[in-house]
C-alpha cells in the first residue's frame, strides 16, 4: 500500500511539473476558450464536429458562437441565424456592401465592415469579413451559432492551440526561450492563404493542408491518393456523411499502414479517411497537396500546436 501511494505521488508530481512547464512556457499570452460541438450525421454522432468559440458581437444583445476554422480564408456571418436576432437588414450591427456580390465556398456573399467580434475578451482584428446570403440554420439555439472565424483574424499572429485544455493562445510573437521548446517546420501558403506543411510518410515528404475546420479527421484525401500512398480503400471499415458549406459528402475510414511524422515528431494514428474524387480532391492535387490533416490527429496525440503566421512556421510543443 505504501509503495502504491509513493508511486501515485511520483506520477502526480510528473504531471504537475509538465503542466506548470507548459503554463510557464506560454505565460503572458491572451487565451480564448473553445469547446467541441458534436456533428450529427443522422446515423452517428461525431464528438469532434467543430471547434466552437463563444463570441460577442458589438450591437447584438444576444451571446453568439462561431466556428474556429483555419481552412476558411475569411471570417463570415451567416444571414439566416442572424435574422433570428435582427429581422431588419437595415439594423444589422455592421455595414453591408450590397452593391458588390461575390461567392464564398460557392455561396452568395457580400463584403461587410465595422464588424466587432470578441471572445474571452479578445478582440479579433484585421478582419475582412463577408455576409453569406440566405445561409445557415434557422433553428434557435443558445448561444446562437452565427458564423465562422477564419484566417483573416490571425494575420501576422502566433497561435497556440492547446487541444488538451481546450484553449487557443494568441500573441504577436514568441520569445527565443519559448521557441526552443517547439519542434518547428516551415510552411507555405496556397493562393488563398491556407496553411500547407510538409509531413513525412514512411520517410518520404508530402505536402498537406492543415485545417481546424476538419475536426473529425486525422488525415483525409481523395480515394486515388489514399490508395496510392496511405492504405487500401478495399479495407474501409466505416463510412459517414458530413456536410461542409452546405454540400454533403461521404467519408470512408480505413486503416493506415504508414509511419507519419512532422519534423522530428512522430504522429501516432492507425487510420485515415478518403472520399470519392470531387472538386476538393482536384484542388488538392492541382496544388501538389496530398491531403488535409485535421484536429483529430492532434487530439489523439494530446499535442499543443503552434502556428507562427508572421514567420511561416508550424510546430508541435516538445
Amino acid at each position: 500500500m505504501k509503495k502504491y501511494i509513493i508511486l501515485l505521488l511520483i506520477i502526480m508530481f510528473i504531471i504537475g511539473c509538465k503542466t506548470s512547464s507548459n503554463e510557464k512556457l506560454f505565460k503572458n499570452i491572451q487565451w480564448i476558450s473553445f469547446e467541441w460541438k458534436p456533428a450529427y450525421t443522422g446515423q452517428d454522432t461525431l464528438k469532434y464536429g467543430s471547434m466552437e468559440l463563444i463570441t460577442k458581437i458589438k450591437g447584438l444583445k444576444t451571446t453568439t458562437s462561431m466556428q474556429f476554422d483555419l481552412g476558411a480564408t475569411n471570417t463570415v456571418i451567416y444571414e439566416n441565424p442572424l435574422r433570428l436576432i435582427v429581422q431588419d437588414s437595415v439594423k444589422y450591427p455592421f455595414q453591408v456592401n450590397w452593391e458588390k456580390k461575390g461567392k464564398f465556398a460557392g455561396i452568395e456573399s457580400y463584403d461587410i465592415k465595422d464588424l466587432n467580434i470578441t471572445s474571452s475578451n479578445y478582440l479579433f482584428e484585421s478582419l475582412k469579413p463577408h455576409l453569406l446570403k440566405n445561409y445557415g440554420t434557422r433553428k434557435r439555439r443558445t448561444p446562437q451559432h452565427i458564423g465562422t472565424i477564419g484566417l483573416d483574424a490571425f494575420k501576422n499572429k502566433c497561435l497556440v492551440i492547446n487541444y488538451k485544455d481546450l484553449k487557443i493562445g494568441i500573441t504577436d510573437s514568441l520569445s527565443k526561450n519559448k521557441l526552443k521548446n517547439i519542434d518547428f517546420v516551415n510552411f507555405e501558403k496556397t493562393k488563398i492563404s491556407q496553411t500547407v506543411i510538409k509531413i513525412n510518410i514512411d520517410n518520404k515528404p508530402y505536402k498537406v493542408l492543415f485545417d481546424t475546420g476538419s475536426s473529425s479527421w486525422t488525415i483525409v484525401t481523395g480515394e486515388n491518393k489514399f490508395n496510392e500512398i496511405l492504405g487500401s480503400i478495399k479495407n474501409k471499415i466505416d463510412s459517414v456523411q458530413v456536410s461542409s458549406w452546405g454540400k454533403k459528402d461521404y467519408f470512408y475510414k480505413a486503416p493506415l499502414d504508414k509511419t507519419i511524422s512532422i519534423g522530428s515528431k512522430e504522429i501516432n494514428t492507425n487510420y485515415g479517411y478518403f472520399f470519392k474524387e470531387n472538386p476538393t480532391s482536384k484542388y488538392l492535387y492541382d496544388n501538389d497537396i496530398l491531403a488535409v490533416i485535421g484536429n483529430r490527429m492532434f487530439i489523439e496525440n494530446r499535442n499543443t500546436v503552434v502556428i507562427d503566421y508572421k514567420n511561416k512556421k508550424f510546430g508541435i510543443v516538445k
